[in-house]
This record gives C-alpha cells, sequence and structure tokens, in this order.
C-alpha cells in the first residue's frame, strides 16, 4: 500500500519530494503501545549484536529533525529516505 501511495504522489508534479521511509518508531506517546515496546526492545537486543541493522528504532524526534532539513533544503526532484539516510540528515547542522 505504501509503495502505491509513493507512485501516486511522485505523479503529482511537486517540484520538491521528500518521502521518509523510518523503521520501528520509539519515543513517549500518550498510549501503550505492547507490541511496538516489544519490538523496540528485541531489535535493540539484536542490534548491540550487529544484527538487523537496517531495521534498528528511530525516535520520533530524530525523524522530525530529518523532515525539517529535507524541508529547509527544498531540492529539487523526488528524494527517497531510507533509515540510514534519516539518521544523517537528523545530524546535519542548521548552523
Amino acid at each position: 500500500m505504501k509503495g502505491t501511495l509513493e507512485q501516486d504522489v511522485k505523479k503529482l508534479g511537486f517540484p520538491s519530494m521528500h518521502i521518509i521511509q523510518p523503521s520501528l518508531l520509539h519515543g513517549d506517546r500518550p498510549e501503550e503501545r505492547t507490541g511496538e515496546e516489544v519490538s523496540y526492545k528485541v531489535l535493540s537486543f539484536l542490534n548491540r549484536l550487529g544484527l538487523l541493522q537496517k531495521y534498528r528504532p528511530i525516535s520520533g524526534r530524530e525523524v522530525a529533525q530529518a523532515m525539517v532539513q529535507a524541508a529547509v533544503a527544498a531540492t529539487p526532484g523526488v528524494h527517497v529516505y531510507t533509515l540510514d539516510e534519516l539518521f544523517l540528515l537528523a545530524e546535519t547542522d542548521q548552523a
């Protein structure tokens, strides 16, 4: 479904489009999400062992920082940010 939506949005022809593809989001939420909390703990453990790095959790704050950086850059064209790219973009200094 996400892939289909991405393809349809790309057809809209915006001069600059940034598609964000995070992994498991973690952070404080008003509701309890037991499945996500278990997934976070399991993935965090596996990541410390060097496994499943492609699916390591990312905080909502880091995703938001990456989104702001992408929006500020407003680079023309369609840009798809995978997890590793989101971590790098979130670290980009505005100064």
